[in-house]
């Protein structure tokens, strides 16, 4: 490099960069620097499975024009680095379930209604269209629904269940109870009914009766309620085919004289 072209390096406002392969073929201009640039990156330069080996010559721009060829520089691609891979995707959140130990309202089945404080009025000797108070009208035996779906639940945090208050002063022919019919004629298949039931203080001596309609044929278990909510199931195992079924709860008969309360849930009835 002579006199001159060591001004016009020094004057330099740019540099211009050319490039060709080794193995041959002439110089092409592939960019461009700022005369303070310290670094080309050739964004075009092919590399992959042949890994191309290139020279490049770089030319200073000055007011006077392009200087001479700087020495040549050769250059070894290799294989770009793989990509990271992909982060894996979170695993789904799970569904929320409910405890195994929470137990979930069943819907009445084939029963009118689970709503046992809905003191539906019902005739004498008829199929009860709700939760009727019947106390099969033997008086002075009484029965009645209260706190109608004021009282929390078996699942601990629903209000859908009602309070029942049976009271007997001395009556042995008859007794207080709450009963629902169903919604359609049953066969004479196996039928099984089930409530939810908690008692106010525990002890109380409950009764349940799985019948046809007018009171006749019919299915009784014996319980004795705790201050816990619990399941209970009862089976009529030959029911009258044809008719209307009735599930109902009472207390024993000729068991006390005086009133007892507990609460009631979640009836159920299926065939």
């Amino acid at each position: 490099m002579d006199g001159t072209e060591r001004t016009r390096c020094k004057r330099a406002r740019g540099h211009l960069i050319k490039r060709r392969l080794k193995s041959g073929g002439a110089y092409q201009v592939v960019g461009a620097a700022r005369a303070s640039d310290t670094s080309f990156s050739d964004i075009d330069a092919v590399s992959g499975s042949t890994y191309p080996e290139y020279v490049y010559q770089a030319f200073a721009l000055s007011a006077g024009g392009m200087s001479a060829s700087s020495p040549e520089v050769t250059v070894q691609t290799v294989a770009p680095a793989p990509a990271p891979a992909p982060a894996p995707a979170p695993a789904p959140a799970p569904s929320p379930s409910p405890s195994p130990s929470t137990p979930t309202k069943p819907g009445p089945g084939i029963l009118l209604s689970d709503d046992t404080g809905a003191a539906v009025q019902t005739a004498r000797g008829g199929n009860p269209q709700g939760w009727s108070n019947t106390s099969f009208t033997f008086s002075p035996a009484t029965s009645l629904s209260s706190a109608h779906n004021e009282v929390v639940g078996p699942d601990g945090v629903t209000k859908d269940a009602s309070t029942q208050t049976f009271t007997n002063t001395g009556a042995t022919g008859g007794y207080g109870s709450v009963e629902c019919g169903s919604t359609v004629f049953v066969s004479s298949s196996a039928l099984t009914g089930s409530i939810w039931l908690r008692g106010k203080v525990g002890g109380e001596l409950v009764e349940l009766t799985l019948m046809t309609e007018k009171h006749a044929n019919t299915s009784k278990s014996a319980v004795t309620l705790t201050t816990e909510w619990a399941k209970y199931t009862i089976v009529h195992p030959t029911p009258t085919a044809g008719t209307g079924a009735i599930l109902s709860v009472g207390y024993r008969p000729n068991t006390f004289n005086g009133s007892m309360s507990f609460d009631s849930a979640w009836p159920n009835m299926t065939q």
